[in-house]
This record gives C-alpha cells, sequence and structure tokens, in this order.
C-alpha cells in the first residue's frame, strides 16, 4: 500500500514519521510520502494527483478544497464540512474525517468536562470545523469561534456556525469573552514561526484551559506563556497521533487495538522526548 500526505507546506509535518512508526509496530509494509502541492495545482489536477496513490491525509489548507476533488463524502465529515482522510472504495474515493475523533482523544487525555461550560475557538479553516464539532458534542453551553477578519468567512462556514449554534465573533471581542476552554486551530505560532503568539498574553487570563492543535513546536508560544499563567495546556500531538490511527483503520478495513495503539503511542513519545532533549 502506498500512502501520502496532501498539504501547501509540510515541513512542519510528523506524519510521515508517525505512520512509518505506527505500520512498523502492526509489522505492515506501507510507504508514506509527503505532496506539497500548490493550489493551482490541486484545482487544475486534483483527479490525476489522486490517481498516484492508495489513500491520502489532508492538511492545511485542503480539507474544505479537496471536497471537489471527491466522489463520496461520510457522513461525519458531511456534518462537519471537512475531510483529512481519502479511502478508495473500488474507483470511487470517499472523503473522511478523523480529526474529530483526534480532537476527541485528546480532550480525554487531559480530563476536562465541557458540559453546559463555554468555549472560544480561534479560527475557522477545516480543522476549526472538527473541533467546533466535537465541542458541540461535548455539551458545551456556547461556542464563540473568532475570526479577524469575519467578514470574509464563506457561506459555508456560516452555514456551519448556524448548524452547531456557534456564534463567530471578530478578534475585537475576544478579550470580552471568558471561558472554561480556549483552542487555537490556526497555524499562528506553528513552525518554523515558532515565536507568534495568534492573541495577546493579558487574554489568556480569561480562560481556564488552553488548548494549541499545533505539534509543531510541542509547545508553542501561546502554551509556553499559558503555563506561566497557571492555565492547564495541552498541545495538538495527540489529536495527531489518534488521527493518523483512525486514518490508517479506515485505509486498511479493521480496527487497531487499544493495546498497540498505547504501544505506538509511546513510542511516539519517546522518540520525541529524544529529538528535543538534543
Amino acid at each position: 500500500m502506498k500512502a501520502a500526505l496532501i498539504g501547501e507546506k509540510l515541513g512542519h509535518s510528523y506524519s510521515k514519521w508517525i505512520h512509518e512508526i505506527s505500520f512498523e509496530k502492526q509489522g505492515i509494509a506501507v510507504s508514506y510520502d509527503l505532496l506539497e502541492i500548490s493550489k493551482e495545482d490541486l484545482k487544475n489536477k486534483g483527479k490525476s494527483i489522486l490517481s498516484l496513490y492508495d489513500g491520502y491525509n489532508v492538511t492545511i489548507p485542503y480539507k474544505v478544497e479537496i471536497l471537489s476533488h471527491i466522489d463520496v463524502i461520510s457522513e461525519e465529515a458531511k456534518r462537519i464540512g471537512a475531510v483529512n482522510t481519502l479511502v478508495k472504495t473500488g474507483k470511487q474515493w470517499m472523503g473522511k474525517n478523523t480529526d474529530y475523533f483526534g480532537f476527541s482523544k485528546l480532550l480525554e487525555s487531559i480530563d476536562i468536562n465541557l458540559k453546559d461550560k463555554e468555549a472560544v475557538v480561534l479560527g475557522t479553516g477545516g480543522a476549526s470545523r472538527a473541533v467546533i464539532t466535537c465541542l458541540a458534542d461535548k455539551g458545551c453551553s456556547s461556542i464563540y469561534v473568532v475570526s479577524r477578519f469575519p467578514s470574509s468567512v464563506d457561506a459555508s462556514m456560516l452555514s456551519f456556525l448556524e448548524q452547531e449554534k456557534a456564534v463567530l465573533c471578530d478578534y475585537k471581542k475576544l478579550s470580552s469573552l471568558q471561558a472554561e476552554l480556549l483552542v487555537n486551530t490556526t497555524p499562528v505560532g506553528m513552525f518554523p514561526h515558532n515565536e507568534k503568539m495568534p492573541i495577546e498574553s493579558k487574554i489568556i487570563d480569561s480562560f481556564n484551559v488552553v488548548i494549541d492543535i499545533i505539534y509543531n513546536p510541542i509547545e508553542t508560544t501561546l502554551l509556553l506563556e499559558a503555563k506561566k499563567q497557571g492555565k492547564k495546556t495541552a498541545n495538538g500531538l495527540m489529536m495527531l497521533i489518534y488521527q493518523a490511527l483512525k486514518a490508517e483503520e479506515c485505509w486498511l478495513g479493521r480496527e487497531i487495538e487499544e493495546e498497540k495503539c498505547k504501544e505506538i503511542i509511546v513510542c511516539i513519545e519517546n522518540q520525541l522526548q529524544k529529538i528535543y532533549s538534543l
């Protein structure tokens, strides 16, 4: 089997490394490549690009754009309106969303109860859709979605926000919001621009828990500042790993046993510790 990740810029990605560790632990021979594709090439050559591999992951900024190049969309991805995994079914491509599963597992890992709590999500991209849907299902009483350019948010996203009963806010309103949870789904602070932060540090005090779904660097400037202020924090690594494992289940057509998942996660975490201690 041959699989690949489609994205515009992939220098930050751990996906190839994670999938290679996972498949090795499962004793499966799979090659995994990173395909950096321009927006123009995806638009004009999408179908021919999809003919190159047996399965795909999709990342920034194509989780919504890829919809026009596939044949079928799963029910969970249809609700979310974004796809991060492509599965070949006969001669057709089905789009699935495993980000939802990954984010749900991340929330479980930090033992956070969001029932009747408020949450704020930064960003309106493809990843934010899965996060917002998951937060709605976890019972959040209110979900505020912050954009620096709310007037530029497209009709599809506006319809999605209405469906999930989420409120679109201008960035200027962020300073007046208070909530249990803040989630950054924007790429601000991602490698190689590690020094950047999507909000001012004084705003962090309005939240008890701060999650940044960025995983490279492991601790963004946002998370480091939140830790300084005594907040509970989490990065996006657990989300990345679990969405990857769920994608593999989709490609292989079978579940990966929980014990094997734990073994893979421990192996990845040990490797990261070695990398960051160098």
